[in-house]
């Protein structure tokens, strides 16, 4: 996997652990810019239209040769902007005014778009000004739950500070509290962060398990997160 950066994940798992889906996350600031882009398997940007914010499309055009699409939510007060390449889909939301065409191609036009197999690298042009401040990839494994994993040298602010329980590649901790959607005291009510020498990840562990407490926790030690 990569993410926008094009820094390269390795994430080691259990054999049992099959991964579902991936996507990565990207923000890119500067001096009058902050914006957040989403970026998915092909039909991530039709998924996201139908299941996280009902919208459709209304308007198709190029940039760059590659395919952009508008899609006005159902209430009009936000809009999906996605440009379409050949294994990844960039996705970004806009609230309140429905952006141009010139709009949206200028938004593009301010980097520089690859797409892999592993995954899809956005660089700024430059003279825009503009620098990525954080990413991260988030994936699903099967039967375990959601693992959301910070960029190389941007997870700093979500390990704790005190020693965890060791594992064989690094740390895990348990938050204090519980999830606020979560009853009961079993694994999947609270949340786990695993630190490795080079990477750390944050789980989540499935909101139904389908396999008991100390499968999941044991699970948590065959994570191996390693950015290179």
């Amino acid at each position: 996997m990569r993410a926008p950066s094009g820094a390269e994940l390795n994430l080691g798992l259990s054999d049992e652990s099959r991964l579902l889906t991936s996507a990565t996350q990207a923000r890119f600031v500067g001096s009058r810019f902050a914006r957040s882009f989403d970026i998915g398997p092909n039909g991530y940007f039709d998924l996201a239209n139908q299941s996280i914010m009902p919208a459709r499309v209304i308007d198709r055009f190029l940039v760059d040769e590659r395919e952009v699409r508008i899609a006005q939510s159902e209430d009009g007060l936000s809009a999906s902007v996605a440009m379409l390449d050949r294994w990844h889909e960039v996705m970004t939301v806009y609230g309140g005014v429905i952006p141009t065409r010139d709009e949206v191609v200028e938004l593009f036009q301010q980097f520089i778009v690859g797409d892999t197999p592993e995954g899809m690298i956005m660089t700024p042009r430059a003279g825009t000004g503009l620098e990525l401040s954080a990413e991260s990839v988030v994936t699903y494994a099967e039967n375990r739950g959601s693992l959301s994993i910070p960029g190389p040298g941007t997870a700093a602010n979500i390990v704790p500070r005190h020693r965890g329980a060791p594992t064989p590649y690094g740390e895990v901790w348990k938050s204090d509290t519980s999830l606020p959607d979560r009853e009961g005291t079993g694994a999947n009510t609270f949340i786990y962060i695993v630190g490795t020498a080079a990477g750390v990840a944050e789980v989540i562990f499935e909101y139904r398990p389908t396999v008991d407490d100390r499968t999941l926790l044991d699970w948590l030690d065959t994570i191996d997160v390693r950015w290179s």
